[in-house]
């Protein structure tokens, strides 16, 4: 598909300054993370910030109207940050942004929106090239180059160059699937206390171990409450009922036995643990083979889901199948 023409001024790709949050042309609608209004939209971007980069959200938006391809390439190969740019990393990021930059449009902070969808074509960029490769364009800012060398970072460039096209780019690039799951792991009020509650049953659970040392039931404890525990290690992993289809996010620490994550999802559904199976990409998690691996160990990552299957519910859905068919032979 043909990409779209780009006729700008200033081809070196500096964010030209639109209308911030208030002013006119700017229309708060309700966010699109689920809640019910822009503080709390707010609240649950920063909660997805945490999982970015810790400096991503001053480096874009303490003066979003100055960002052009050089202060990206700055950033993005600064020793700290220059491991984000490989593919794999590259290409979550993208994808997150983009879905921040959603998030603040329906706010209208349209600011803010143009740099997170900047930010995401940067590293789509990034996925497809290089970053050595562009930092070596930064001197020569002709559209020409734009256009042939950095297609995608063009294309992000051409899309907030209005209210309008920004609103169609994002569309286009946010799937309804890919809302629906970034919003299972925004944290309310709710489950934030449930997240505590949670890590101190955890530690309850481990303090009544068998040969449970006085050294590692301190280690624990200061686990529990929060003290020395890095909060870059607490991920969100998504439960799903294979026969209810419905889904259940819960936070979890990657250090932690998956089996914990297990007992403490059967206990919140009210679900006898020995009726329920659970499998990840396919293969099944059976927890007398778990021990103690976490979800490192296991290679379970931020957003992964993991299905869950009711033998009761399976048994259920057998004999109502079998009742109709019984009813059917009846009838002919």
């Amino acid at each position: 598909m043909a990409r779209s023409k780009f006729n700008r001024k200033n081809s070196a790709g500096s964010v030209q300054p639109l209308q911030r949050k208030g002013s006119a042309g700017a229309t708060p609608s309700q966010g699109l993370i689920g809640s019910t209004s822009p503080q709390e939209t707010l609240e649950a971007i920063d909660y997805h910030f945490d999982h970015l980069n810790t400096n991503l959200k001053s480096f874009l938006l303490s003066d979003p109207n100055t960002l052009n391809l050089k202060r990206f390439v700055d950033f993005w190969r600064s020793p700290e940050n220059i491991d984000s740019t490989s593919p794999n990393v590259a290409a979550s990021i993208c994808g997150c942004s983009w879905y921040l930059g959603m998030n603040y449009l329906s706010i209208g902070m349209l600011a803010e929106a143009r740099a997170l969808t900047l930010n995401g074509c940067f590293l789509q960029q990034c996925y497809n090239t290089p970053i050595e490769q562009i930092s070596a364009l930064c001197s020569d800012n002709t559209p020409q180059v734009f256009r042939t060398t950095l297609p995608f970072f063009n294309d992000g460039l051409v899309a907030i160059s209005t209210k309008q096209r920004l609103a169609m780019f994002l569309k286009s690039k946010v799937t309804t699937d890919y809302q629906r799951r970034m919003a299972f792991a925004t944290r309310t009020t709710k489950s934030k206390s449930q997240v505590q509650d949670y890590i101190n049953q955890i530690g309850s659970d481990w303090n009544e171990a068998p040969g449970c040392s006085s050294k590692a039931k301190a280690f624990r404890k200061r686990a529990s409450t929060g003290m020395n525990v890095d909060a870059d290690k607490f991920i969100d992993v998504i439960l799903i009922d294979a026969h209810a289809k419905k889904e259940t996010s819960m936070r979890y620490s990657t250090s932690f036995p998956l089996k914990m994550l297990i007992k403490k999802y059967a206990e919140d559904q009210d679900l006898p643990l020995k009726k329920l199976r659970f499998s990840y990409k396919g293969k099944n998690l059976f927890l007398s083979m778990l021990g103690q691996k976490n979800l490192e160990d296991l290679g379970i990552s931020h957003l992964d889901s993991i299905f869950v299957h009711n033998k009761d519910a399976s048994d259920d859905e057998v004999a109502s199948s079998s009742s109709s068919s019984d009813e059917s032979s009846k009838e002919n």
